[in-house]
């Protein structure tokens, strides 16, 4: 991808980060610029962990457990462990090396510096060739309508692992909060706008309802290119599904582009969704080969994306890194 081209990519966690790897392997130092979902921050023991860029991070750093795709590589949890024997909870899994990223982060938040300013500092000292930007520096919390009640999303995600049938979903705060001057400078400027495999409702959602987040997509010049979550009717991992149809929507091709109705001209499916590029009529619809399980499968898909974003318009410059 040459330099001179700019792309900008909506991801959430562990699914749409892999095809974030792919691009930040093919495309040159600085042309891609990662935002980030907030609306699953969390405040374990006082510290501000914002597990979606942290997988990012992690994972661009080449540095992120491969096994679970989240937190850090060859980690260890004496410092839970010993919470958990003075009586306080330990079911959100912070590991000791993982520690450190939390404590900077709330340090720098404590000065009155901004979460973009925070991902800047932690983005620089862990090497990254790519920026990452958060969707707001405003606290915006992601809450899933269960029957037990509106759990916070980490609450319904990790402590009870996703169990409760989800009835509704809100983005607490979403009202009031814009979206950073970073963010909305990345996808003025952008040739390429991306939305990545990732969760559309939990990870995607907290970042294209903020409001002048959201006009700023309807308004771009860019093409804007969605990869879908689904493949042959589920998610293959997390409950994407379930979400999706708790408001109201289909887990397929059809019910992502309404989701993202007026906000993408172009959805790649997997290729046994190939039934979908005749039947959506609202956007393009392309085939590739979406699921990835290896490093290659990750540069594959990106690979097959830009060819892809060629065929639909000529006047993005693609050149191989």
């Amino acid at each position: 991808m040459s330099s001179s081209t700019n792309i900008v990519v909506l991801c959430g966690g562990i699914g749409g980060v892999k095809l974030v790897y792919g691009m930040d392997q093919v495309v040159d130092p600085g042309v891609l610029t990662v935002i980030g979902n907030t609306g699953d921050d969390h405040q374990p023991h006082g510290l501000h962990v914002s597990p979606d860029l942290d997988t990012v991070m992690y994972t661009l750093a080449g540095i992120v457990n491969p096994q679970t795709g989240w937190g850090l590589d060859n980690e260890s949890f004496n410092f839970l462990s010993q919470i958990d024997k003075l009586g306080h909870d330990a079911w959100f899994q912070l590991g000791d090396k993982d520690l450190a990223t939390h404590i900077v982060r709330t340090e720098i938040l404590s000065k009155g510096q901004t979460l973009t300013e925070a991902t800047k500092h932690l983005c620089k000292r862990y090497g990254l060739r790519s920026l990452i930007i958060p969707a707001t520096n405003e606290s915006v919390q992601t809450e899933i309508q269960t029957p037990m009640g509106w759990l916070p999303f980490q609450e319904y995600f990790v402590k009870h692992q996703c169990e409760p049938k989800v009835l509704d979903i809100a983005y607490k705060g979403i009202d009031d909060a814009d979206a950073s001057e970073e963010a909305l400078r990345a996808i003025h400027s952008a040739d390429l706008i991306v939305i990545a495999p990732s969760n559309p409702i939990a990870s995607i959602g907290p970042i294209i309802e903020l409001k002048n987040l959201r006009r700023s997509l309807e308004n771009s010049d860019a093409l804007r290119v969605c990869v879908c979550p689904f493949v042959a009717g589920v998610s293959l991992k997390g409950p994407s599904d379930h979400m999706i149809k708790a408001l109201g929507f289909e887990a397929s091709p059809k019910g992502v582009a309404e989701y993202y109705d007026g906000l993408i001209d172009v959805l790649i499916v997997d290729e046994v969704d190939a039934e979908y590029v005749d039947s959506i009529k609202s956007v393009r619809v392309r085939t590739a080969k979406t699921v990835m399980k290896s490093s290659l499968d990750k540069v594959n898909l990106a690979n097959a994306l830009f060819s892809i974003v060629l065929d639909c318009c000529k006047d993005i410059e693609i050149e191989k890194d």
